[in-house]
């Protein structure tokens, strides 16, 4: 900032503060930034390239794919001759800038996905499909659209013609312009966690849907193509936290706090699963009833509703260390993120088990994160 204020006039310098602006990811002022670099000196190639990342950071792939144009063209011209530099501009042009290309329409459709523009994602996922209705990797993301958008029928449909084409998820995968240096071994393990997500997302559909056996069949193999996986984030305490849910949908508590505890374990800060993991110590000693709303994760839903059958006084009494375990884990989750309205759902239930009288404040709060807190829990608390 003082060097821009004692001279304005140095391109290079705001080259410098984009960059900086990019690694604290306020792209559109990195981009403002190398637009004034640029407008300062237009035949340096490195604010072009600069803003074409950000650009693509933004999601906003056709500006990116215009800086990448005039970037090819100082190629052509001798402007750039890094070799380096080269094969990153002609690698992004392959992989985002070349409509002769299936990467061309499912990176922009990942980038309306990105944006939650779930209905513009699904027309450019439409538009490659229509030139390449076999594209494996095209067909996932389609379903993931639909999942997104709770049309989880139209979802399984296309992962399951995904994975029919899954041959085309591995083409995909080697060619690559990100993936070119990538061992064998490497690129196997990608193919891997890419299927492992279509079965993931296929076992959350068909949960949604009540189809716990098949969903099931569905995580275990997500679970299988991932146990040799190293070196890859596959977010595996999803899959984990996923297993588990259905094992307590099927009344199998204790192989839900086994998933849950595995959950917990390669992520101690999975909020989700320590409150799930509360409901089965529950569950284990008491009658439940749970329907499911949505086990997406998503920290701002409701994954399910739950109704316990209170106890009688003597049996809450020989139970009572399960379920002051289980009001650990939620005082756990709530310590870990105080915004997770579900939290305090099931903590206010299992403090009225309890006889806690502060057991309204946490419904209550449940209720003003936008969760439903049924009437019957709350016909105390109104007053």
């Amino acid at each position: 900032e003082k060097a821009i204020d004692l001279d304005s006039s140095q391109f290079s310098l705001y080259n410098a503060r984009g960059a900086i602006l990019d690694m604290m990811q306020e792209y559109q002022k990195a981009i403002d930034n190398y637009t004034k670099a640029i407008t300062l000196n237009s035949n340096d190639y490195t604010p072009y390239l600069n803003r074409a990342v950000s650009f693509y950071n933004l999601e906003a792939l056709d500006a990116s794919c215009s800086d990448y144009a005039i970037l090819k063209t100082l190629i052509e011209n001798g402007s750039i001759s890094d070799q380096v530099i080269i094969a990153e501009i002609n690698g992004a042009i392959q992989d985002i800038c070349d409509s002769s290309k299936p990467s061309y329409y499912y990176q922009r459709g990942v980038g309306y996905y990105n944006l939650k523009e779930y209905y513009k994602a699904l027309d450019m996922y439409s538009k490659g499909l229509a030139k390449f209705p076999e594209n494996g990797m095209m067909l996932s993301f389609k379903g993931n659209a639909y999942f997104a958008l709770n049309e989880c029928e139209k979802a399984i449909e296309l992962y399951n013609v995904s994975l029919k084409y899954k041959e085309s998820i591995l083409t995909e995968i080697k060619i690559n312009p990100r993936f070119l240096e990538a061992s064998n071994e490497q690129l196997t393990a990608y193919y891997k966690a890419s299927l492992a997500s279509i079965y993931f997302t296929l076992s959350e559909c068909k949960t949604n849907l009540g189809y716990f056996d098949e969903a099931l069949a569905d995580i275990n193999t997500a679970l299988e193509l991932t146990s040799d996986i190293k070196n890859l984030d596959l977010n595996k305490e999803t899959y984990y936290n996923l297993r588990g849910y259905i094992y307590a949908m099927n009344g199998k508590y204790e192989q839900a706090i086994s998933d849950f505890n595995k959950s917990i374990q390669i992520n101690k800060n999975f909020t989700l699963a320590y409150v799930n993991r509360a409901i089965a110590k529950v569950s284990l000693v008491e009658k439940v009833k749970c329907s499911s709303y949505s086990i997406r994760g998503n920290f701002n839903n409701q994954p399910m509703s739950v109704n316990w059958i209170l106890p009688t006084k003597s049996s809450l009494k020989k139970s009572e260390s399960n379920i002051l375990s289980a009001l650990s884990d939620c005082n756990t989750a709530i310590e870990i993120d105080d915004k997770f309205g579900f939290s305090y759902y099931i903590r206010g239930q299992i403090k009225q088990m309890l006889m806690h009288g502060d057991y309204c404040m946490d419904l209550l709060t449940a209720r003003e994160f936008g969760l439903i807190v049924e009437a019957e829990l709350l016909q105390n608390c109104d007053k």
